[in-house]
């Protein structure tokens, strides 16, 4: 690199030591320089002092630095779109770690998933008639517990989306706070905080993975005449919209899915494996070959149980 070497604001001088195989010359007009130094007969440890080779050295270092300059600007731009999306995850994870209550916006992920739901199965561009109510209380059954008094009919009743979603909503929170109930407020508030915290870190981790092998790759697209900026800004946030849905539905699954058990109902199941586990042991004792103790016995002597027959065709399978 040219740099100065003078003090005191004296702009100073600066000299080049460069071999004509360097990359720098390779790439830029090596060939024509070495071609005349070798019509002009010049020693291999002569300098070089002309001006034209100084300004084509320069000329060259201003290429490299800017081809440099462009790569770095790409990669901030990719920077860019990183950063904000980083931003939103650390602003929802620094929500969680403050402590607040966090009941609210598992709701409200309910209620994003429902809307996502009805919009699917019940959309306003198909007649009530055509709805597919079947599909949908199967999703709802896959993320959600339901009350007692839940039930597929009460839907098939409505025909507009705002009641349907209106009646999802209060099922959840009924079930919710029946949940919440049995365990306290407090340990349902520590258990919210734990499942949102490993949901959130795991599913970014997968993401920046993700987002690596399109970067890795997005300059590929440049051969189908795309601008791989562009289309890494647009996949990237296809990506991150199918991210926080991925949350969503892992929280709410999780959270409703999981069971309240007595430490009653926990010693039991402990006693019912350990007593399944002594009979699997005992039934593998009982399969096992008997071993009969004392003289030895040939194959064609008379068995010992006094069937007549001979050993071998008698006990020799069980006991041998």
């Amino acid at each position: 690199m040219r740099g100065r070497s003078g003090r005191q604001g004296d702009p100073g001088s600066s000299r080049f030591y460069i071999a004509l195989d360097d990359e720098l010359m390779r790439l830029f007009g090596s060939d024509r320089i070495k071609n005349a130094m070798e019509w002009l007969k010049i020693e291999d440890d002569v300098p070089i002092e002309s001006g034209m080779v100084t300004r084509g050295i320069e000329n060259a270092q201003k290429k490299v630095e800017g081809h440099h300059f462009d790569i770095r600007k790409n990669v901030l731009k990719y920077d860019d779109t990183m950063n904000e999306q980083r931003r939103i995850i650390y602003e929802e994870r620094d929500r969680i770690l403050s402590g607040e209550n966090l009941k609210p916006h598992i709701l409200d992920f309910v209620e994003e998933l429902a809307q996502s739901w009805i919009d699917t199965h019940c959309s306003t561009e198909m007649h009530p008639s055509k709805w597919e109510f079947e599909e949908m209380w199967s999703e709802i059954n896959h993320f959600l517990t339901l009350p007692e008094g839940a039930s597929l009919e009460t839907l098939q009743q409505h025909r507009k989306q705002e009641p349907i979603l209106a009646q999802i909503k209060e099922w959840a929170e009924e079930h919710y706070n029946f949940k919440e109930s049995l365990i306290g407020p407090e340990m349902m508030r520590a258990f919210e905080k734990w499942c949102l915290l490993q949901t959130l870190d795991q599913k970014w981790i997968d993401h920046l993975r993700n987002i690596d092998q399109l970067r890795d790759g997005i300059g590929l697209r440049g051969y189908g005449q795309k601008d791989p900026q562009l289309e890494f800004i647009r996949e990237a946030y296809d990506m991150f919209s199918a991210l926080k849905h991925r949350i969503l539905e892992d929280t709410v699954r999780f959270m409703f899915k999981l069971e309240v058990k007595e430490d009653a109902e926990v010693k039991t199941e402990r006693k019912v494996e350990e007593t399944g586990t002594n009979r699997d042991d005992q039934t593998e004792t009982n399969n096992s070959p008997t071993r009969r103790s004392g003289e030895k016995i040939g194959r064609n002597d008379p068995c010992w149980c006094g069937s007549g027959k001979k050993w071998k065709k008698c006990h020799y399978p069980e006991e041998g």
